[in-house]
């Protein structure tokens, strides 16, 4: 009894391929929901901004505290509703949540 290749899943390098494009779809989705949670419903009142953040801030200083500022990024926080919509007019090419605690919370 022989097994056919067409049978046994294919190659190797023909899973790692399939198992790469899979763990990039999740990723881009995990993103995309990411960036369409903090435009659309302010889920955090900290974001991670990456952009230039010179040209951000000069478009949208007032009502943000600087948390942390590197040149095409910085992490800031505002109370106001619709700052993240303020801060894509105002250059900023991503948006993402910030915790506190960072992504996973390990603490006990």
């Amino acid at each position: 009894m022989t097994i056919d290749a067409a049978t046994d899943g294919g190659s190797v390098l023909h899973r790692l391929v399939r198992g790469g494009a899979i763990l990039s779809a999740l990723l881009a989705v995990w993103f995309g929901s990411m960036v369409l949670a903090m435009a659309t419903l302010d889920v955090s009142d900290k974001a991670l901004v990456f952009g230039p953040s010179n040209r951000i801030l000069g478009g949208h200083g007032d009502g943000l505290k600087i948390v942390s500022l590197q040149k095409n990024r910085m992490v800031v926080t505002s109370s106001i509703d619709g700052y993240v919509r303020r801060l894509y007019r105002a250059g900023a090419w991503i948006v993402l949540p910030s915790l506190n605690a960072g992504c996973l919370v390990l603490r006990g």
